[in-house]
């Protein structure tokens, strides 16, 4: 099978040592695999898995207040044991309203954070 790639390429061959060169076509037949892109996964080369910029602070959008108030009082609620009362009051929010990958993200944390103490926390 015959893939197209314009990425580097590392030759990794048996008792061989890896090299790395860019070549247009890659032979996965030969043993020839394409040194992935980092960026096609979403991981940096600078900062690895974490965003390369400051993280948002609050999903800029009202519509998903509901989620950034339950993150003001997490403490308040996980103590006073009403989180999963005030979770289970959340409406069934619309995640296509999340337009750029910081606001998936800032969701993705503050969704992380409250399942787990909705989980743990009562």
């Amino acid at each position: 099978m015959l893939a197209t790639t314009t990425t580097p390429t590392l030759h990794l061959h048996q008792g061989d040592k890896p090299t790395s060169e860019s070549q247009s076509q890659t032979n996965a037949a030969d043993g020839l695999l394409p040194v992935p892109v980092l960026e096609d996964y979403d991981i940096s080369p600078v900062t690895g898995f974490a965003p390369d910029g400051q993280p948002l602070p609050r999903l800029p959008q009202s519509y998903f207040q509901p989620w950034e108030e339950t993150m003001d009082q997490l403490n308040h609620l996980i103590d006073s044991r009403q989180l999963r009362s005030k979770v289970d009051q959340w409406p069934v929010l619309d995640v296509t309203q999340l337009t750029t990958l910081r606001e998936r993200q800032r969701a993705y944390v503050v969704l992380s954070i409250v399942a787990h103490s909705y989980i743990w926390g009562s």
